[in-house]
C-alpha cells in the first residue's frame, strides 16, 4: 500500500476589517471626547481670565493681548466641543453599516477593507505632501544658510534645514494605522493543510 500527501496552501489568515472598525471608532471616540473636554475646559479658564483682563488693563499692548487670548479660549471651547459632540468618521462609517441590516457580516467587512484601504491611501498621499514640503523647506534653509553673511543666522538655518530633513525622513518611512494593518493583511503567513490523501493499494 502507498499512501500519497499533499500538503499546501489553503488560505491567507482572514482580517475582521468590521471589528478592527468597531474598535478603532471606539477608541477614537473615547479619545476625541477626553481631549475634547480638556480643550473646553482650558479654552474657558482662558477666557475666563482675558475678559476682565481686558477691561481692567489700560494699556494698548495688553489689551491686544488680551484680546488675543479671548479669541484663543473661544477658539479652544469651539474646537473641543467639535470633538465631543461630533463622531469621527469612523463611527459614521460603523453607524451606516449597523443600519443597513441586509448586509451580511461579510459583506460589512468587505465594505470595511475598502473603507480602510482608501483610509491608507489618502494618509498616504498627505505624508508624501508632508515629505516634500519639509524638504522643500529643508533646501531652502540650507540655501539661505550658505548665502547668508551673517555666521549666526546661517547656523540658525541650517540647524531649521537639519530639523526638516529629519522631518521629512522620519515622514518618509513612517506609516498610519491604516497603512500597517493592510501591509500586515497583504503578507499575511498562509495556512497549511492536506488537501488530498490517495491510497494506492
Amino acid at each position: 500500500m502507498i499512501v500519497s500527501l499533499f500538503v499546501g496552501p489553503y488560505a491567507l489568515a482572514e482580517v475582521d476589517y468590521f471589528d478592527y472598525l468597531h474598535k478603532k471608532s471606539a477608541n477614537l471616540n473615547l479619545e476625541n471626547k477626553t481631549n475634547g473636554w480638556a480643550y473646553m475646559i482650558s479654552g474657558a479658564l482662558v477666557l475666563g481670565g482675558s475678559i476682565p483682563g481686558y477691561y481692567l488693563s489700560k494699556e494698548i499692548f495688553s489689551k491686544v493681548i488680551y484680546t488675543a487670548g479671548q479669541n484663543f479660549g473661544i477658539a479652544g471651547i469651539g474646537y473641543g466641543a467639535y470633538l465631543a459632540f461630533i463622531d469621527n468618521d469612523y463611527k459614521r462609517f460603523e453607524n451606516i453599516l449597523q443600519k443597513t441590516p441586509e448586509l451580511t457580516r461579510e459583506q460589512k467587512n468587505k465594505l470595511a477593507y475598502y473603507f480602510f484601504k482608501d483610509r491608507a491611501e489618502q494618509a498616504k498621499r498627505i505624508r508624501m505632501i508632508r515629505v516634500v514640503s519639509h524638504g522643500l523647506s529643508a533646501g531652502l534653509n540650507i540655501l539661505n544658510g550658505l548665502t547668508s553673511d551673517s555666521k549666526e543666522l546661517g547656523l540658525a538655518l541650517f540647524f531649521l534645514g537639519g530639523v526638516n530633513v529629519l522631518a521629512s525622513i522620519g515622514l518618509l518611512f513612517s506609516q498610519s494605522a491604516e497603512e500597517k494593518m493592510l501591509t500586515s493583511s497583504f503578507s499575511a503567513t498562509p495556512k497549511f493543510a492536506a488537501l488530498n490523501i490517495t491510497y494506492h493499494f
